[in-house]
């Protein structure tokens, strides 16, 4: 999705795609967490350049959780990976998005590096 950035004033992309569907699901992200500035003026989505910074680092999370999880299924029985799938999901911590991200991605770290 492209957002104006109010600071520097030039237009940016944050996008995170779903590897298994292909499709971009940067608004439902962003829109859902209440931070999406909609100048209807400009018509456009706008943000300050701290923010834009912080979701782009989520968002790069977001996207190395896809990645690790695509490796340990790999090196993991199925039995083991649906295990792995539901600590996952409860693991998470939706409403903190940087401490999911951290935690998610320990978990994974610490199970690819024991099966590798």
């Amino acid at each position: 999705m492209e957002i104006y950035n109010t600071t520097t004033k030039k237009e940016v992309s944050l996008t995170i795609i779903d590897s298994k569907t292909n499709c971009d699901w940067s608004y439902d992200l962003i829109g859902n967490a209440g931070d999406l500035n909609y100048n209807r003026a400009e018509c456009r989505y706008e943000m300050d350049s701290e923010n834009i910074e912080w979701w782009a680092t989520i968002i790069k999370g977001l996207v190395k959780i896809e990645d690790l999880t695509e490796e340990a299924k790999e090196l993991l029985s199925s039995e083991d990976f649906e295990e792995l799938e539901e600590t996952l999901m409860n693991e998470g911590n939706v409403c903190d998005y940087e401490q999911h991200v951290a935690t998610l991605t320990n978990i994974l770290e610490n199970i690819i590096k024991e099966n590798n």
